[in-house]
């Protein structure tokens, strides 16, 4: 009986180790997304610019499908790599 009783502890506190390990992870994870978003915020105006003066946006609705989706998980992925 004490022997069940320690082994139920023993998964009990793995299993509570498991639940912070993966709220951390998340932690981290949004903290990376947030950092990347109000780092990007004040740079996209600046670079939209650059591009637009250098004939590379004729169209704003393929900018907004495609370039700054790439533009926020290339940035996400490189935060996330530096950590």
């Amino acid at each position: 009986r004490e022997q069940k009783i320690q082994q139920e502890q023993q998964r009990l506190m793995e299993q509570l180790h498991e639940q912070r390990s993966l709220e951390m992870e998340t932690e981290d994870r949004v903290g990376s997304y947030l950092f990347a978003c109000n780092f990007l915020k004040p740079l996209l105006p600046n670079t939209l610019q650059t591009l637009r003066q250098d004939g590379f946006l004729q169209n704003r609705t393929e900018l907004f499908a495609n370039l700054v989706p790439w533009l926020n998980k290339a940035v996400t992925i490189e935060v996330q790599s530096s950590d």
